[in-house]
This record gives structure tokens, C-alpha cells and sequence, in this order.
């Protein structure tokens, strides 16, 4: 809800503390489709709320912000990370709508894909049908990401953190959402870590590891830290070891998560290309179409 200036303003009215921010997701009490996300302070400032109400989800009086078991929010009331506020001009606490998700069609060029937006998460998720089954790309999920995963469609997730890394607690709200849970350590995303020959039969078992996955059918999600350099380098190799040729795997990283594409870098895919999918078994379907056309005849160009 603040801005950069209304944070230092804020923050120099608490005699310079840092005020603590939370990640809410503030929704129409009456309309539960017409919903914002938005960064509000961790003690309910309700002036706050209403002109973001007012801004984002055209509510010109709020008259009470509810939460979701119909408490009316009170000023300086503790929130949450993902939690959900409904804002009301007058009505009474209608009840808060479970979350739906809600399928979006995504495209790069011909490649397609179903998108959902997660609401109180950064970013939403993109899957790919490959390999059988489909994949998407992330970043770290919390501990409130995993239920919302389970409802977009993820039955599996890919961990490529290191162990300290607190890589046991995503297993945990894993399998504690019913989600089956893969883990690959990759101490860091780094070249030169990557380019050692320990990293790179680990990159190779995780390649496999999500491919055998992808072949029984299973959602896939993969995640490092931020989502960029581990989850890029191996999310390429599967792409790559699934029979995609190298500019089609790019657009399939483009389609997922722009920001992995963007920000992956060329050295890792060259590295993908030069050192992995030598150790990779062959793609289960050697001609597999990708894009309209067999893979060995997409061209480069």
C-alpha cells in the first residue's frame, strides 16, 4: 500500500524503525473475484487499506475490513503474509470464498501454457505440457504456498537448494500438502560451482530425476532460491534431454518464467550443452514435436 516515500515518511515518524511490511491479498467482500495484492504495514493501518481499496478495487467508502473468519479488523491488528482482508462499504461479512484457481492461456510464439495467479504470492506460475506430464519454474515457496500449489495443479515438487538452505522444511510442507517431493543439492548457482564435475552429475541426476517424473504424468515444479541460475540450468537440460532443440528450450524457459529466461545466462545453457546431456539417457520419443514441427527440424535461426 506504501510507496517508497510514504515508507521513509513512516519510518521517520517511528523515529526512524523500520516498519514492518506484510504481503496481503485484499478482496471485495461482496465481489470476492475483484481482488489486489498488495504491501501493507504488519499493524493493520486501515486509512491505508481503505485508499488502496479505493485505488485498486474501485470501493469508494469502506465502511470495515473483515478477515476470513469475520472478525472486523481493527486498527493496529496484527496480519499476516498471504493472508486475506475483505474490504466492505456497509454489508455485512458475507463468508470468505475458498480460493478457485483460475487457468489463464499463456503463449510464447506457438509454445502454449496454462498460467494461474496465486493469490498473497509473488509471481504466478506457468505450466508446460512436456514429457508426458508438465512443468513450471518458481522460486523458493513458503510455507503458505504449498496448499495453493496443490489446488493450481502441482503434485511434485523439485528442490535444487543446498542443505543449508533449510531445504528439509520445503520437503516437509511438501509432503504435509500431499505433494510428492524431489531434492537435488546444488549448493549455488554460480559458474564455476556449476562447471565442477561434482555439480554437474548432480544437475544430471535432477535432469533425470524430473524427466522420469514428467514421464508418469506428474506437474512438476522446480525451484532453487530465486528461481534464475539452478532452476534455469537444470529446467534447460530437461527441456534439452526431452528432445526440444536448444532455441525451442529457450522459448519453453521464456513461456514458464521470463525472468529465468532473462536472467539464466548463456554460459549455464552452454554448460547444459557441453557437459550434461552426454551423462542424460535419450529423450523417450527421439522425434518428440515441439512447436508445430519434429525437434531435429527446428531451426536455429
Amino acid at each position: 500500500v506504501q510507496d517508497t516515500h510514504a515508507r521513509e515518511r513512516s519510518d521517520r515518524a517511528s523515529g526512524g524503525r523500520r516498519v514492518v511490511m506484510k504481503r496481503i491479498t485484499l478482496l471485495n467482500n461482496q465481489n470476492q473475484k475483484q481482488r489486489t495484492v498488495v504491501v501493507t504495514a504488519a499493524a493493520a493501518d486501515l486509512e491505508a487499506l481503505a485508499s488502496a481499496a479505493k485505488s485498486k478495487l474501485r470501493l469508494k467508502r469502506v465502511t470495515a475490513f473483515y478477515t476470513e473468519d469475520g472478525t472486523i479488523l481493527q486498527p493496529g491488528a496484527p496480519l499476516h503474509d498471504d493472508q486475506r482482508v475483505l474490504a466492505s462499504v456497509g454489508e455485512r461479512f458475507v463468508g470468505a470464498a475458498p480460493f478457485v484457481p483460475i487457468a489463464q492461456l499463456a503463449a510464447v510464439g506457438d509454445l502454449h501454457g496454462e498460467r494461474f495467479e496465486l493469490p498473497g504470492e509473488k509471481g504466478a506460475i506457468c505450466w508446460l505440457p512436456l514429457g508426458g506430464g508438465r512443468l513450471c519454474l518458481w522460486h523458493r515457496p513458503s510455507r503458505r504456498s504449498f496448499s495453493k500449489l496443490q489446488q493450481s495443479g502441482c503434485s511434485t515438487i523439485c528442490t535444487l537448494l543446498g542443505a543449508n538452505e533449510g531445504a528439509d522444511g520445503i520437503g516437509a510442507g511438501a509432503r504435509a500438502a500431499g505433494l510428492n517431493w524431489l531434492w537435488t543439492e546444488l549448493k549455488v548457482g554460480r559458474e564455476d560451482y556449476l562447471s565442477t564435475d561434482e555439480a554437474a552429475e548432480r544437475v544430471t541426476r535432477a535432469v533425470a530425476d524430473v524427466q522420469a517424473a514428467l514421464s508418469r504424468g506428474e506437474s512438476v515444479l522446480l525451484h532453487c532460491s530465486a528461481g534464475l541460475h539452478r532452476t534455469g540450468t537444470v529446467a534447460f537440460g530437461v527441456l534439452r534431454a526431452c528432445g526440444w532443440a536448444p532455441v525451442e528450450a529457450k522459448r519453453g524457459l521464456q513461456l514458464m518464467r521470463p525472468e529465468t529466461a532473462e536472467q539464466v545466462g548463456e554460459a549455464r545453457l552452454a554448460l547444459v550443452e557441453r557437459t550434461i546431456l552426454a551423462r542424460v539417457p535419450p529423450p523417450h520419443v527421439q522425434d518428440e514435436v515441439v512447436g508445430g514441427q519434429p525437434a531435429h527440424e527446428v531451426s536455429e535461426a
